[in-house]
């Protein structure tokens, strides 16, 4: 079994519908299973473990099954007409909204999942999708990684993404509110002198962990991800700080 991974990726806060975010999140996925195939049987989780749904291939269910998941019995939504506290397609909601797909419960069988929080300009927009663990050697591989990590970063207009396994979430220091993990993207005017393996990649640069096959973490990556983190810290710390203000500075 390999270390667990997790991409993270985080964009500015925008005001969607519900439609908005159901078809946001559907052009995501769909995105996804481009890329790989373990994408292409996801089920939804919802708020409840009656919730559970998984779609058709053709996503020909997605809207209405998504609509009843992402539903908060708690949550006042804001619709035109302002009596009406309902979730509609045209509601907005006061917290953004918040959906989780996964290809299985398990994850002895490889269980990949993808969550999306999105819909209020109070709060950042996330993509979080945790890696499977097993039977899946894609996802310790760099160029399928770096693809994966450029397309959500594309969709996004992402500000930051990071591809973080456990051990360097755990043993590297954050920079204010991010980590430098095994592929790290930074929007902005990156100043990379003093280290290796980086390059521009739209507004931004990506900077790596020069390992092929990523299983497990070693001493060598920890030591290249602290050197990575001084440089944004010596050189970038307005970058990063541009970056914070984007993402949280509205709240």
């Amino acid at each position: 079994m390999n270390e667990d991974m997790i991409l993270m990726v985080r964009y500015k806060p925008r005001r969607l519908t519900a439609k908005e975010y159901i078809d946001y999140s559907k052009k995501v996925l769909s995105e996804l299973c481009n890329l790989h195939p373990i994408f292409k049987n996801l089920c939804g989780w919802g708020k409840k473990p009656t919730d559970w749904y998984c779609f058709n291939p053709s996503f020909d269910d997605f809207d209405s099954v998504v609509l009843s998941q992402i539903e908060d019995n708690e949550l006042a939504y804001i619709n035109e007409d302002k009596t009406n506290k309902n979730l509609e397609w045209n509601s907005y909601s006061p917290i953004g909204f918040l959906n989780s797909y996964s290809n299985t419960k398990k994850e002895k069988e490889g269980k990949v999942s993808v969550k999306i929080l999105d819909g209020s300009d109070n709060w950042t927009g996330h993509i979080n999708i945790d890696f499977p663990t097993i039977n899946y050697p894609d996802f310790n591989q760099l160029d399928f990684c770096m693809k994966l990590l450029q397309v959500c970063v594309e969709l996004t207009q992402a500000e930051y993404a990071v591809i973080l396994p456990s051990r360097l979430r755990k043993e590297v220091e954050k920079i204010n509110k991010y980590w430098i993990g095994w592929i790290t993207f930074f929007r902005g005017d990156i100043q990379a002198s003093g280290t290796e393996n980086n390059y521009q990649f739209g507004n931004g640069s990506i900077f790596f962990l020069p390992v092929e096959n990523y299983t497990m973490t070693t001493e060598t990556e920890i030591q290249n991800a602290l050197k990575i983190r001084e440089n944004m810290v010596q050189n970038n710390i307005q970058v990063i700080e541009d970056i914070e203000n984007n993402l949280y500075g509205r709240r």
